[in-house]
């Protein structure tokens, strides 16, 4: 499942009916960001892509990529439900996320790629994006305080 993130990525990006100005946010945070750290090669400068992430956060959030949790869960200890049910040990499962991912209470317009909805708040912009306003929703907990 992981290996489908980045060609969805790329679908939709190519999909973008703003791809160009899209490219170009994205080429000034690599600019900004490499400038700041000497290049790209740590950890601490990657972690500082937010839109990047962020881009690929909505890819997820939109694509089939995110119908259920990126990682199969595996039961540790038995789990007793609330019904009488109960999870043995060893037993894998995964939760359901894309009502979640669609659903206009956790998103504003949930079923429209917005690139920039989860870096808006980490940039310090609550700016509209083409008439969509920012979720509010936080995926990456990196520090993004530039504004380009």
């Amino acid at each position: 499942m992981e290996e489908d993130v980045f060609p969805h990525a790329a679908f939709d990006l190519i999909g973008n009916p703003s791809k160009g100005e899209f490219i170009n946010r994205l080429r000034a945070e690599r600019k900004h960001v490499a400038a700041q750290f000497h290049g790209l090669l740590t950890k601490e400068a990657v972690d500082r892509l937010c839109r990047v992430d962020a881009a690929i956060h909505e890819s997820i959030r939109i694509s089939d990529v995110g119908v259920t949790t990126f990682l199969q869960r595996v039961v540790s200890k038995p789990i007793d439900l609330s019904n009488g049910i109960q999870i043995p040990p060893r037993v894998p499962f995964v939760f359901p996320t894309q009502p979640i991912y669609i659903d206009p209470i956790y998103y504003e317009n949930p079923l429209w790629f917005d690139e920039f909805r989860f870096s808006r708040k980490l940039e310090g912009t609550e700016e509209k994006n083409e008439g969509r306003e920012n979720s509010g929703r936080r995926m990456n907990e990196g520090p993004c305080v530039y504004h380009l």
